[in-house]
């Protein structure tokens, strides 16, 4: 199945540390994947009724009744090279989102829509990437035993609610949707 080439914003202009804008431009990411991407793949995917009065609820419900997290990867993680990851085969998790969904949704599945273009930076080079990834919770459980934890320096002190510290996850084929 191959996946469509539907362009997102590359996350140009955004303030790294504006969760607000964040969430914003996650509803955005969420509805784009939802009518343009899952019917092109074939994933039953639909928004999470509940978001309408919680947007802190988890965004989707995948086969109309599993769970689902969506996390699109729009960039690369660069540094992921400095841990002995491949950033052409990385994605970060939030260890809070993690903390979270272990306590709250044990059963919940996390999409990670990785749609990246070629580009280069700090030294390092990645191919351009267009994927989906569905991780089970001990699919995420079993890498974070020897996932690196990246603690971001810009949110040492934060007090807006960001992620100070992300898992490093490995795309595996075993994972990979479309």
């Amino acid at each position: 199945m191959q996946m469509p080439s539907v362009q997102v914003r590359y996350n140009e202009g955004l303030d790294k540390e504006d969760k607000d804008l964040w969430c914003s431009y996650g509803e955005k990411v969420e509805s784009l994947f939802v009518k343009e991407v899952a019917p092109k793949i074939e994933l039953n995917v639909e928004i999470n009724p509940e978001k309408k009065t919680n947007k802190y609820a988890h965004d989707l419900i995948m086969d109309e009744n599993k769970r689902a997290d969506l996390k699109l990867q729009s960039r690369p993680f660069f540094m992921s090279a400095k841990y002995g990851c491949d950033p052409n085969k990385t994605v970060s998790f939030n260890k809070k989102d993690y903390d979270r969904y272990k306590k709250l949704y044990p059963d919940i599945h996390i999409i990670f829509w990785v749609n990246w273009k070629k580009e280069s930076a700090y030294g390092v080079s990645v191919e351009k990437k267009n994927g989906v990834w569905i991780f089970t919770m001990k699919d995420i459980d079993d890498q974070i035993k020897t996932a690196p934890l990246h603690e971001y320096k810009n949110r040492v002190n934060d007090n807006k609610g960001n992620a100070k510290d992300s898992y490093l996850l490995h795309l595996k084929d075993s994972n990979r949707f479309a």
